[in-house]
C-alpha cells in the first residue's frame, strides 16, 4: 500500500513547513532498495518529486516514479493538492497513473478532509479506489494526531474491500515523531493488520502484514536536506522484505 507521505509534508509541517511563511518550493530526488526473502527478486526505484506551496496554504505536489519489483518495470506519475477550506478544515486530493502497470496499480484515486481541533489534535478521514489489471481495491481511513511541544503521535485505522471478495480487511498504523528542530525530525511507526498487495504474476492478494519503520529528515543548510527511512515489513508467509530509500531535498 502506498502511503501518502507527501500529505505529512504539507499539512502537518514535517521538514519545516509548519515553521515557514510565504511560497515555498521543494524539489527532491530518492532512491530506494529492498531484499525479499524466499528467494524473491531484490525490488528497486527512483522517484523524482517536486513540492510547490503558496502563501495561503495552497499546496500543488507530483513526482515521478520508476520501480523494479518481482524483475518487472514500472513508471508511475502521481500527482496532489492540498487546499485549506477554513480555519480549521483542509482537504487533500491525489491520482496516480502508470503506462506500464505490471506490478504497480493501472490508476488510482484519493480524497481526504482534514479537521482541527483545540490543543494540538487532528482528525484526518480518507478513501482511496485503486485499479489494478483485474481487479480493484478500496480503502477507508480515519486518523487522530496531536502535536504538543516537539512531539507528534498518530494512530490510524484503515478498512479495506478487494473486488470479488467477500467481507473487508483491517489494519492499523501507529506514528511518533520527534522535532528536533524546527525543520528536522525523526519518526517510528509500527503497522499490522491485513492489507491487499499485487504481487506481480501471482496477482492481488489479501494476506496479513506487520510493518515497522524509522523515517527522518535532516537539513544541512537552509537550501539542502537529507531524507531517509529503513523499514521491515512481512507479507504473511510470502516474504519478508527490508528496505532502505535515502534522498536529497533542494528547497528554493
Amino acid at each position: 500500500m502506498r502511503k501518502s507521505c507527501l500529505i505529512l509534508l504539507v499539512s502537518c509541517g514535517a521538514c519545516g513547513l509548519a515553521h515557514a511563511t510565504g511560497e515555498i518550493t521543494h524539489a527532491e530526488l530518492k532512491a530506494s532498495r529492498d531484499t525479499l526473502g524466499r528467494n524473491y527478486a531484490n525490488w528497486h526505484s527512483v522517484e523524482a518529486q517536486l513540492l510547490q506551496r503558496a502563501q495561503d496554504g495552497r499546496t500543488l505536489y507530483g513526482s515521478l516514479r520508476e520501480t523494479r519489483r518481482f524483475s518487472l518495470d514500472d513508471q508511475e506519475l502521481f500527482a496532489g493538492a492540498y487546499v485549506p477550506l477554513s480555519t480549521d478544515w483542509a482537504s487533500v486530493v491525489e491520482g496516480s497513473t502508470s503506462p506500464s502497470h505490471k506490478v504497480l496499480a493501472r490508476w488510482s484515486a484519493f480524497g481526504q478532509l482534514h479537521r482541527k481541533f483545540a490543543n494540538g489534535w487532528n482528525l484526518q478521514a480518507g478513501w482511496r479506489h485503486t485499479e489494478y489489471n483485474n481487479t480493484a481495491t478500496s480503502l477507508a481511513s480515519l486518523t487522530t494526531e496531536r502535536y504538543w511541544q516537539n512531539y507528534r503521535a498518530a494512530f490510524t485505522a484503515y478498512s479495506g474491500k478487494l473486488d470479488g471478495v467477500a467481507g473487508t480487511f483491517p489494519s492499523g498504523r501507529m506514528q511518533f515523531d520527534y522535532y528536533y528542530s524546527d525543520r528536522d525530525r525523526i519518526g517510528v511507526s509500527v503497522s499490522t493488520g491485513r492489507e491487499a498487495e499485487n504481487l506481480g504474476a501471482a496477482g492481488v492478494l489479501v494476506s496479513k502484514v506487520r510493518d515497522a519503520a524509522l523515517i527522518g529528515n535532516h537539513w544541512i543548510n537552509p537550501q539542502w536536506a537529507m531524507t531517509y527511512s529503513a523499514n521491515v515489513h512481512r507479507q504473511g508467509d510470502i516474504y519478508t522484505r527490508h528496505g532502505i530509500e535515502l534522498g536529497v531535498r533542494r528547497r528554493f
